[in-house]
């Protein structure tokens, strides 16, 4: 299991080929291995350039499921108003899992988190139990789920949906309608991991 002294764009060529080759079975996306330690990426991100690539590899899911089981944890109060003006609930913080509590009745638990990505790119939204998540940038409209599938690998997380965020600007998770009266979720963004992102059923 990796954790996070294991991942991050820095990390060696070597260890980052090493992925490459435990995946190169199933893995999509073309490796570029260019000499600069800092420059072992997958290209194909966004995901919508490549439609074949149905869920997420190992190392990414095994990360979050770090985060699941050895914390650190941090819980909100998810707001049951949709336009809420103040900058919190938030579920900012990094490589942390959070327990979102969904206000309502249930089969009608729903709630609304607000979440600033640091940085642009694809990022993964892990869910237990598996929840309904639609996201709104920062204009209100609606961000497209690029991938989301359940989690088999990891089954404190089972749920996982990816979409392309824009760093800095303030976006809304939706969470719900739900028979659950909390949700934990945990962010994370793909190309922390760089190789081995993504494979095929």
């Amino acid at each position: 299991m990796l954790t996070r002294a294991f991942v991050g764009p820095n990390f060696s060529r070597r260890l980052a080929i090493g992925f490459a080759a435990m995946f190169a079975t199933s893995a999509c996306g073309v490796v570029d291995e260019s000499g600069d330690e800092s420059s072992v990426v997958v290209s194909g991100l966004p995901l919508t350039d490549y439609p074949s690539c149905t869920e997420l590899g190992g190392p990414l899911v095994d990360h979050a499921s770090f985060h699941a089981t050895m914390g650190p944890y941090a819980t909100v109060a998810g707001s049951p108003l949709r336009d809420f003006a103040s900058g919190s609930p938030n579920v900012n913080t990094v490589h942390t899992q959070f327990t979102v509590t969904l206000p309502g009745s249930p089969g009608a638990n729903e709630a609304t988190v607000k979440y600033r990505p640091a940085r642009t790119g694809d990022w993964s939204f892990f869910s237990n139990p598996p929840t309904t998540v639609q996201i709104l940038d920062a204009s209100g409209s609606v961000v497209p789920i690029e991938l989301q599938h359940n989690v088999t690998r990891c089954p404190q997380l089972p749920r996982v949906v990816i979409a392309r965020l824009t760093g800095g600007a303030t976006c809304r998770f939706m969470l719900g309608p739900s028979p659950f009266s909390s949700v934990a979720v945990v962010a994370e963004k793909l190309t922390d991991f760089e190789n081995a992102l993504l494979q095929r059923r």
